[in-house]
């Protein structure tokens, strides 16, 4: 049900529970965890942290464990590469602040320690269950069973994404701060082909849930490409893709989203052009078509 007189950016939001009980399927992006890294990377001492930001984090990653408990949740192999990283970076700030406090005399460290003790307890549980998540987001990655189907969507995925410069967002997720380039797993792209994938071969309708304006790109440019490439073998997935709606659910507040792209939309509409002809040729020729 959507939720009465809740809209935001024009979009009615609706609940997650809603979200789950409406699709045949979910499939999570990492930033439902709401790791917090670009907040936390440029902080030096404990007292800087502010308790909201862990109070954030740590509801975040909770969650995101609770949402996949459900059989309909899903996720991608490159969401728990990210979770893995998100793990790593927030043990090594772990270690940088309590290596910090041994600068202090006996006495400074004790009351410090003492003082902010909460901070570091929700600290080292928020790394603990970043570990249990990684582990679970391993189990719940979807393997496809037309496997060589699902690598053709992803390459056709991938060219758009590159080509039509639909990521924006990627760079930003663990803040300038961060001790080590962060590498692109290209999870926002295997997140869009696994959605066209259960789309067409699967014959299933659902969404994906994000926090990352990056998704609705990849997807509206990937559909907008087959639908205008001239390739007479792609007419099925869009018929597919419309008959079997996908749709990027953006989270706009804590356990509620709004629709921000739907598949099934109709593109006439305006005549809209969201790849030029130039990018266009470049696509097919990546592809060999």
């Amino acid at each position: 049900m959507i939720l009465e007189n809740r809209v935001i950016s024009g979009r009615p939001l609706l609940s997650f529970d809603d979200i789950l009980e409406r699709e045949d399927y979910v499939i999570c992006d990492s930033g439902i965890a709401d790791s917090g890294i670009e907040d936390l990377y440029p902080l030096n001492h404990f007292l800087e942290i502010p308790t909201p930001l862990l109070k954030r984090q740590l509801g975040g990653v909770e969650l995101f464990l609770q949402l996949l408990e459900d059989p309909g949740v899903i996720t991608v192999p490159g969401v728990s590469r990210e979770i893995k990283i998100a793990r790593e970076l927030l043990g090594s700030k772990l270690r940088y602040l309590l290596a910090d406090t041994r600068r202090l005399s006996n006495g400074n460290r004790k009351r410090l320690m003492y003082k902010c003790r909460n901070k570091i307890k929700r600290l080292k549980r928020i790394q603990e269950l970043h570990h249990i998540l990684y582990q679970t987001l391993k189990r719940k990655a979807f393997a496809p069973r037309e496997k060589p189907v699902y690598n053709f969507l992803e390459s056709v995925v991938l060219s758009v994404a590159k080509n039509s410069d639909a990521k924006i967002d990627f760079g930003n997720s663990y803040g300038h701060e961060s001790p080590r380039p962060v590498e692109d797993f290209h999870t926002d792209e295997q997140l869009v082909a696994m959605a066209i994938y259960l789309s067409c071969v699967e014959g299933k309708s659902g969404g994906i849930l994000t926090g990352d304006s990056d998704i609705k790109r990849i997807l509206r440019n990937t559909i907008f490409y087959l639908a205008h490439s001239g390739h007479a073998g792609y007419r099925e997935i869009i018929n597919l893709v419309a008959k079997n709606p996908i749709k990027v659910y953006h989270i706009e507040l804590p356990r509620e989203a709004g629709i921000s792209w739907d598949s099934s939309w109709n593109f006439s509409r305006g005549n809209i052009s969201f790849i030029s002809q130039e990018r266009m040729a470049q696509i097919r020729a990546e592809l060999g078509q």
